[in-house]
């Protein structure tokens, strides 16, 4: 199952895809591991005009955050993303939601991650 998840994840060219969020794909159900892609390879082609369904804009970072929803049953994937030059997203980690908003802790997690980003490029 990893190389076929690597290989698509590969065909996406708009999203950056931290090893964070690999991981968290690799460790879900296949099932559930497909509709993740899915909707990241939907991110990758129609980007924010994908629509509320899919996207939500997260409060309560420093940086215009954004979540990409993934739900499949009852369990709701989210991965936190950032928009970054040239039209590019940085998918910056993924984690199961249990609560009603996005956990503080992934939210700095997130916020992390983008700063390291930006100090390397």
């Amino acid at each position: 199952m990893e190389l076929g998840i690597l290989e698509k994840i590969k065909q996406c060219n708009r999203t950056i895809i931290t090893e964070e969020v690999v991981e968290h794909i690799l460790s879900c159900q296949s099932k559930v591991a497909e509709k993740i892609i899915r909707d990241i390879q939907l991110l990758d082609e129609y980007g924010l005009a994908l629509g509320t369904d899919y996207i939500h804009r997260i409060g309560g970072s420093k940086y215009k955050l954004w979540e990409l929803r993934t739900i499949f049953g009852k369990v709701h994937n989210r991965t936190l993303f950032f928009c970054v030059v040239n039209g590019k997203f940085l998918l910056a980690n993924a984690f199961i939601k249990k609560t009603d908003k996005v956990p503080v802790k992934e939210i700095e997690k997130a916020e992390r991650i983008y700063d390291e980003y930006l100090n390397e490029n």
